[in-house]
């Protein structure tokens, strides 16, 4: 079991698909995403940056915004084909979010199915849930939320009858290893990210489809049913869990709130 260090109280919940919370989100993302791979002074030493300066000229809020409101439209289909959470600080406003973590179904012509294959993961693709971002923010990393996260998806893929699941990482962030080390997750090669881009964003910009990147080198990441259900373990059955870390350090209380308990 792992430690986690926290003196406030955090919530994990679903995310609501409201303007508010789209924008408080997006901007925790955006602000995370670009000190970890752009920021000269952030984990990768703004490498991304380096390597494809048209996409940090891209990648800004709007974008970010924009993957929300899409994420919106398919939670709300008939048959879901995405969901994401979200874990806020308690003791202060509901608005400000250090976490989200968020899941998008496998789409056919997607590469999932080929590299499950060509690795031998798995017999059925449709039994593997895709684990799409994981974001904590810079003041709450290294803390075991990070994982936290993962495993409310984890949980939730669970109930919703998939027995693995995977992810893509960017191949030089520490991400992979995180995964591995503190997510139970296993490497099983390489793979391609693929990148898509908003034509009205890119001329906004003045930048062309033809010189961005369509996709950057990445790790497959996956969770077979044993470790799957070994991080959804990380999370108790019971709404309120109380850790005391052996360092002495303050408990986190942690609720992990439901679907039901939200939406009426």
């Amino acid at each position: 079991m792992q430690n986690f260090c926290f003196e406030q109280t955090i919530v994990i919940r679903p995310i609501r698909f409201d303007t508010s919370e789209i924008n408080a989100t997006a901007a925790m993302q955006c602000a995370t995403y670009r000190r970890q791979f752009y920021d000269p002074q952030g984990t990768l030493g703004g490498e991304l940056g380096k390597a494809y300066p048209m996409l940090e000229r891209y990648e800004t809020e709007e974008v970010f915004k924009g993957t929300w409101q899409k994420l919106a439209k398919m939670v709300a289909e008939p048959t879901p084909r995405g969901y994401a959470y979200v874990a806020f600080l308690v003791d202060r406003d509901q608005a400000e979010p250090v976490a989200i973590a968020k899941s998008m179904a496998w789409q056919a012509g997607d590469d999932l199915a080929e590299n499950l294959t060509v690795y031998g993961k798995a017999k059925k693709v449709q039994d593997v849930a895709e684990l799409g971002s994981v974001y904590v923010r810079q003041d709450f990393q290294d803390k075991g939320l990070g994982a936290l996260m993962v495993a409310r998806v984890a949980r939730d893929a669970l109930t919703k009858g998939y027995s693995q699941m995977v992810t893509r990482a960017y191949a030089k962030n520490v991400s992979p290893r995180f995964f591995v080390e503190k997510a139970f997750g296993q490497i099983m090669g390489s793979c391609a990210i693929p990148y898509g881009y908003d034509p009205a964003i890119l001329d906004a910009k003045g930048l062309r489809d033809d010189e961005m990147p369509s996709s950057i080198p990445g790790t497959w990441i996956f969770w077979n049913t044993r470790a799957i259900q070994k991080v959804a373990g990380l999370i108790a059955d019971d709404p309120v869990r109380k850790w005391s870390p052996l360092n002495g350090r303050a408990s986190m209380r942690c609720l992990m709130v439901t679907q039901q308990d939200l939406i009426p």
